[in-house]
């Protein structure tokens, strides 16, 4: 839905359709290919593309978006082999053109030995506060080499990230909201986890569902630390926490603290009493 309501916005400023822009395919790896952007001239700051391919030629095995130049994704890559689709849209803050943008890639599990083709769809969006787009139709010649690209190996975490608070009225009517985003060079983003408590002494446990950004906080006094996941397609972990802004003084760990100490007193009484009896 968010998807929707951002092009919908977008298609009302739009004034008139601009030719140029491509997409194109590149070899980066045995069964790998990078979808790139030609901007042909032009800064893109926002991006719609669809790429269909017919089931009984290609099998798309996974895809990903390390080192890909967008930077937030308004719906992430996904693809459908029944369907012979992949998707995406996402954003490019401030802009970029070049002849190789890279946005995506993907790794086959069938491809035929010679070139085949790809159905390109989608817009481009111009950065230059026109609100004007690119047309991305047409078709793509691919050619991924040998096979097989899904046995890929990435052994390293996501980059490090630092989650942000936010405040803004146009969003979540004004409540605290955290923001987050990191990059994976290898196999891409695949979800993020998130929780708001304390670790310590049962406080609580990852959510196993993915989390968005920006994200709406459940708890608005700000008393609770935040714990952010980021995981890539090959299961590798990058982890960053954002300490309680208002922490209270009286948390689990002081009580456990407390607790353990009155327990001491109250061993080391008895002791001294009955010694001294």
């Amino acid at each position: 839905m968010k998807k929707y309501l951002f092009l919908l916005l977008a298609t009302l400023l739009i004034p008139n359709q601009v030719l140029g822009a491509a997409i194109r395919f590149q070899n980066s790896a045995l069964g790998q290919v990078d979808v790139l952007l030609d901007t042909e001239g032009d800064a893109i700051n926002v991006i719609d593309v669809s790429l269909r391919f017919d089931p009984k030629v290609f099998q798309i095995a996974s895809l990903g978006d390390g080192n890909s130049a967008v930077n937030f994704w308004i719906t992430k890559p996904g693809f459908s082999n029944d369907d012979g689709l992949v998707s995406f849209s996402g954003m490019i803050p401030g802009g970029m053109m070049g002849s190789a943008v890279k946005l995506i890639n993907l790794n086959f599990s069938k491809a035929p030995a010679s070139e085949g083709s790809f159905r390109v769809s989608g817009s481009a969006y111009l950065n230059d506060g026109s609100g004007r787009s690119i047309s991305l139709a047409g078709d793509a010649l691919v050619n991924p080499g040998s096979m097989p690209g899904a046995n890929l190996s990435d052994e390293i975490s996501p980059e490090s990230f630092v989650p942000q608070l936010i405040q803004n009225d146009s969003l979540y009517d004004g409540k605290w909201a955290l923001v987050f985003s990191t990059t994976d060079k290898g196999s891409g983003i695949a979800r993020y986890e998130l929780i708001e408590n304390s670790l310590v002494l049962g406080g609580g446990r990852f959510s196993s569902s993915s989390a968005g950004s920006p994200y709406l906080l459940k708890d608005q006094k700000l008393a609770s630390d935040i714990y952010v996941r980021a995981v890539d397609r090959a299961g590798n972990v990058r982890e960053a926490i954002l300490e309680a802004k208002n922490k209270p003084f009286w948390n689990w760990t002081n009580a456990a603290v407390l607790l353990v100490l009155l327990l001491l007193i109250v061993v080391a009484y008895v002791f001294l009493r009955r010694r001294y009896k």
